[in-house]
């Protein structure tokens, strides 16, 4: 019996699950070998391979996109989360699911605790509030786990690029633009899964968790720091978010507090 199933487990995030996984106790699947929203496939998958630990990976990931594609979105983000609570229950298996900073409004400077209001502005941040709380009403073992701003090194060249590898990419072009209202919490793959395995070891009662790297910054400032490090001498010519028209409203302020785990370093270190 394997302890750990990794589902999407190939992306940015799932990878650095197997990278600091024992291989021989974890299960890797993709959209390709589990579909999480046919809930026959999903409770006979779980059911023949008993899992202890459900780490879901798998996610709707375009904001942009959910603007056109809201029903494939909360197929993924918010429908699939009531077949895994389900199949999770069925073999009493502890599940560990990722939320986003986006289900809130982004309106408060000071932050979110775990128990703020939500409110999303946009299709994206309601798809994966569905998906909370179709885990908090349904699943009776569970880490409910927001970040923001998640960044890791591209899976293959084929991969999506994080902000990272996007604005070393513009500075070649010499014209680079910063957003200055958009505030969050860059937060590194490696910590964040660090943060989780703490969080099972530990033990930790369910519910819902905020883990992202300390502190805050804007797009532009978190881009002068990687050009910094890089010794990118490329001018950020500072913009409002506004004058970037994208389908989806982004929030000011995605700021999570996290009041009840430990701490993960501050951004500034992780980069």
């Amino acid at each position: 019996m394997k302890k750990y199933l990794i589902i999407g487990a190939f992306g940015t995030l799932g990878t650095e699950f197997r990278r600091q996984l024992p291989e021989e106790e974890t299960i890797s699947t993709d959209s390709e070998t589990l579909d999480i929203t046919n809930s026959v496939e999903l409770e006979n998958f779980l059911i023949e391979h008993k899992p202890e630990i459900v780490i879901n990976c798998a996610g709707y990931t375009n904001v942009d996109g959910a603007e056109q594609n809201c029903e494939l979105a909360e197929k993924i983000n918010g429908s699939a989360l009531l077949n895994l609570s389900k199949a999770c229950n069925q073999i009493s298996a502890k599940l560990i699911h990722f939320s986003s900073g986006m289900v809130f409004d982004g309106q408060e400077s000071d932050g979110y605790n775990e128990d703020s209001k939500t409110n999303p502005v946009n299709k994206y941040g309601q798809s994966k509030l569905v998906g909370e709380k179709n885990i908090i009403d349904n699943c009776q073992d569970y880490l409910l786990i927001r970040t923001s701003w998640l960044y890791g090194k591209p899976v293959s060249e084929d991969a999506k690029k994080s902000f990272i590898e996007i604005m070393i990419d513009l500075a070649k072009s010499g014209k680079v633009k910063g957003v200055t209202d958009e505030i969050g919490k860059p937060t590194w793959t490696k910590d964040l899964v660090a943060g989780v395995m703490e969080l099972i070891s530990s033990k930790a009662t369910s519910g819902i968790y905020h883990l992202a790297n300390e502190g805050s910054t804007s797009r532009l400032d978190w881009t002068k720091e990687i050009y910094r490090l890089e010794n990118i001498s490329t001018e950020i010519e500072p913009v409002l978010g506004s004058d970037f028209p994208r389908p989806a409203k982004r929030p000011h302020f995605e700021l999570l507090n996290n009041t009840k785990a430990t701490k993960l370093r501050t951004w500034q270190t992780a980069l």
